[in-house]
């Protein structure tokens, strides 16, 4: 039966509120498996505001429809905002949980880590690793999250320090199948990393310049052509809110198919006693369809001789 990772990524406290119960309805009728990346802190109003002086920015709002936004998430945008202290919110969590899915920290301020994780200072990052996961096991009673960095922007010292902590696995980045993450200097990472292999819906929609129906197309192909476990990332504010139908449609066609989808922590349980098996890829910076800005992705395989790591890098370099 083939199968799919589908890791649904909760950036807003109006996505956990009303996106995420919607999504577990949906998926609970069909029987299906999810991780939900929650974010554990606040929500940054204020660098929302500021990030809209950028063009690029400015143009993904308005693809992504300026009415509809202002219909389905209001000024909730703008608000600075602790997202896991409603009462809706720790409902929400507890459905999460209740219904067999995977609940996994998406970062404490997701605003500001996508702004800083490549300049900030390495213990700063790896303090906002261990206050989200924290937060999100103290409110959810869950123990042992996953985590999955806000805007798929990591470093070495991050997963390294996610190794440390014993993660099940990383899910830190884009790429084409699991692999094993090789740092700067060539040392093994030793948990098993499951980037995004398949394109999202807000990509293929957006990048893509699909209708619904041609976005959820090219879903199906991408889906299908990945030989391994596919890797599908949906969003609480794009298939949660603003485009619940083709969301609704792929499901569909996945169950049409036969298709499983499981959580990220079920994808990662078979590579653990293979890791040393998969392979060795350190990460480069390059742009993700549909989204703004640089984010990691997974780099070309490297051959290892006694410990180092020789290959030939990606252009726009490696993760330091």
């Amino acid at each position: 039966m083939k199968r799919v990772a589908l890791r649904i990524d909760v950036d807003f406290p109006v996505g956990l509120r009303r996106g995420v119960p919607w999504l577990l309805d949906r998926l609970g009728e069909r029987g299906m498996h999810a991780t939900f990346f929650v974010v554990a802190g606040r929500n940054s109003g204020r660098r929302a505001l500021r990030r809209t002086i950028d063009r690029d920015y400015l143009d993904r709002l308005c693809r992504l429809g300026p009415l509809r936004i202002a219909r389905c998430l209001g000024a909730s945008l703008l608000r600075d905002e602790p997202v896991l202290e409603s009462n809706e919110a720790r409902a929400a969590l507890e459905r999460v949980l209740a219904g067999g899915h995977e609940l996994a920290a998406h970062g404490h301020d997701h605003a500001w880590w996508a702004d800083e994780a490549w300049r900030a200072e390495p213990e700063r990052l790896l303090e906002e690793v261990d206050r989200a996961c924290a937060a999100l096991e103290r409110v959810s009673g869950a123990r042992g999250v996953a985590w999955g960095a806000p805007s798929w922007r990591t470093t070495d010292a991050v997963m390294r320090h996610l190794e440390r902590r014993g993660a099940p696995y990383l899910a830190e980045c884009w790429g084409r199948e699991p692999f094993r993450t090789l740092d700067g200097p060539g040392h093994s990472i030793r948990v098993p990393h499951l980037p995004i292999t398949a394109p999202s819906l807000e990509a293929l929609t957006l990048e893509g310049r699909r209708d619904a129906p041609g976005a959820v197309v090219a879903a199906l192909g991408a889906i299908a052509d990945d030989d391994g476990v596919a890797v599908v990332c949906a969003h609480d504010y794009f298939e949660g809110l603003l485009h619940r139908d083709p969301f609704v449609a792929l499901l569909d066609r996945l169950v049409e198919r036969g298709v499983e989808t499981i959580s990220m922590r079920s994808a990662a349980a078979g590579l653990r006693t293979a890791v040393d098996e998969l392979p060795a890829c350190r990460l480069v910076r390059a742009p993700a369809p549909g989204f703004h800005g640089y984010v990691s992705w997974q780099g070309p395989a490297v051959r290892e001789r006694s410990g180092e790591a020789t290959a030939a890098l990606a252009t726009h370099g490696t993760e330091r």
